[in-house]
């Protein structure tokens, strides 16, 4: 059974109108991907202030193994098609059958300031 974690500077920090958000994606998304899957659902996407593109998701662990990510590459999928990669480091790992939220960080980009993210895809 899929459980929801919250790692724990966010359960700190998080308003109640964001925890209850990530709670109904949750719901809305827990079993969408496949048994043994690691998947993704898009919470939010925003630009901060370095323009840099940040985007929340709300990561699903639906196999029996922790998921460590150690320069991980993620795939920011665009709805013009195009994309980009980077690798990131989680400094907490997602354990089985868990989910979790995490903001994904892009470097700023020109002209971005209102980009439009069709998904994120975490690549082994």
């Amino acid at each position: 059974m899929q459980k929801l974690l919250f790692e724990p500077a966010w359960d700190k920090a998080l308003a109640s109108q964001d925890r209850e958000y990530i709670k109904k994606i949750f719901e809305e998304t827990k079993d969408a991907a496949p048994e043994d899957a690691i998947s993704s659902a898009v919470l939010r996407k925003a630009v901060n202030h370095k323009g840099e593109r940040l985007v929340t998701v709300l990561i699903h662990n639906r196999s029996s193994e922790e998921e460590v990510f150690h320069d991980r590459t993620v795939e920011l999928q665009k709805e013009d098609g195009s994309s980009e990669e980077k690798a990131f480091t989680l400094p907490i790992a997602v354990p089985p059958y868990t989910s979790m939220p995490w903001t994904f960080i892009f470097p700023a980009k020109e002209a971005e300031e209102d980009f439009v993210t069709q998904n994120i895809k975490l690549i082994s």
